[in-house]
């Protein structure tokens, strides 16, 4: 029962060139993982548990809270990845 999200992701750089990625998040448990990871990692993050200090109130979003490495570090330690796959 594996979770496998793709992200494809084209644009252009300043200069025109086009520029295409695609990358997969897997968990081999499933979906519930990678959500309560996030729901503990934002909690955490909130409330000052992450050795930083409490967030001031107001409205966020998870990807104005979280360091993407800390993020990363934390899916790898739970047996998720990020894995980059080929552009067709």
């Amino acid at each position: 029962m594996s979770t496998e999200i793709v992200i494809e992701l084209a644009g252009e750089d300043q200069a025109g060139r086009l520029l295409r990625t695609r990358h997969a998040i897997v968990h081999p448990e499933g979906q519930m993982p990678l959500t309560g990871l996030g729901v503990a990692m934002v909690l955490e993050r909130l409330v000052g548990l992450d050795g930083n200090p409490a967030t001031p109130p107001g409205l966020y979003f998870p990807y104005q809270l979280l360091e993407p490495a800390a993020y990363f570090a934390r899916l790898e330690k739970i047996g998720g990845m990020v894995m980059t796959l080929d552009v067709f």
